[in-house]
C-alpha cells in the first residue's frame, strides 16, 4: 500500500527548521474539470496548489500573475490558466486576464496565464487551470 502526504506534511516540509535542505514545497490536488466562458466550454486539468508551485515546476507567468499566499488564505475565487486553456476559452492569453470562467457554478477571475512549455503528442503542459489549494477544497 502507498501513503499520501497531507497538507500538514507539506507545511512541515516547507519549514526551514524541520527540513532546511528543501527549497520549495507545493501541495497539489487535481481533477478533470469543465470550465466555461459564456457558451464556450473546455475540459482541462484543474489543479489546486500553493504559490510555490511555480518554483517546484519551474513555470512562469506570461500575462498577469500567479496565485499568492493571500489568495490561498482567503480561498479566493481566482484562476491561472495554461496558455492552451486560455486560447480555447478566450481569443488569446492576453484577452483572458481579468475575465471570468465558471466551474461547478463558481465564478473564478482569471488573474494570470502561464508561460508556454513544450508538450508531447500525448501530454500537454499548457492545458490546465490552477486555483489556490484552499479554493480547490471548496469545490
Amino acid at each position: 500500500s502507498s501513503s499520501t502526504l497531507t497538507t500538514v506534511d507539506a507545511e512541515a516540509l516547507a519549514s526551514d527548521e524541520v527540513a532546511p535542505d528543501i527549497a520549495a514545497v507545493a501541495a497539489t490536488a487535481t481533477t478533470s474539470a469543465s470550465l466555461s466562458n459564456g457558451d464556450t466550454n473546455w475540459t482541462t486539468t484543474l489543479t489546486g496548489t500553493t504559490p510555490d508551485w511555480t518554483k517546484v515546476r519551474s513555470r512562469g507567468v506570461s500575462n498577469g500573475r500567479f496565485i499568492t499566499d493571500a489568495d490561498d488564505a482567503a480561498a479566493a475565487g481566482v484562476v491561472v490558466l495554461g496558455p492552451d486553456t486560455a486560447t480555447e476559452l478566450f481569443d488569446s492569453a492576453a484577452a483572458a486576464i481579468d475575465q471570468t470562467v465558471s466551474y461547478n457554478g463558481t465564478t473564478l477571475k482569471v488573474v494570470g496565464v502561464l508561460d508556454e512549455l513544450s508538450s508531447s503528442d500525448a501530454t500537454s503542459n499548457n492545458d490546465l487551470a490552477i486555483v489556490p489549494l484552499r479554493t480547490y477544497f471548496f469545490f
